[in-house]
């Protein structure tokens, strides 16, 4: 279990290059869409894209006393051959909103892919 929000950003990063969907629906507070969905979604996007670099860039709260957090971050990958980065900040927040949740990915704040 992650103990701050960067940890999490960085094993779900991990978790998108090997192709682990169940951690990374395990660790996604997604209240929209189904686990089924989640699961088709999550496939698609691990066959189609090879993560390359990740390289944290800011860090907002989400430390181990903290109930949310953000993180900023560029992460390069290839796609149909060609290689592009995707520039996010990321919300976190921990289950329940309790000191002793698990960190959860909530959503982007904001993100570009150039």
């Amino acid at each position: 279990m992650a103990d701050t929000a960067e940890q999490l950003m960085r094993s779900r990063y991990s978790a998108f290059a090997r192709g682990e969907v169940d951690y990374l629906i395990k660790t996604h507070l997604d209240r929209e869409n189904s686990p089924v969905r989640q699961r088709r979604d999550l496939r698609l996007n691990c066959r189609q894209i090879r993560w390359v670099e990740l390289r944290i860039q800011a860090v907002q709260g989400g430390g181990s006393g903290d109930l949310t957090g953000s993180v900023c971050f560029e992460a390069d990958f290839k796609e149909a051959g060609q290689r592009r980065t995707l520039k996010e900040t990321s919300l976190f927040e921990r289950h329940d909103r309790l000191p002793e949740g698990a960190w959860l990915y909530v959503r982007p704040l904001s993100f570009e892919v150039f």
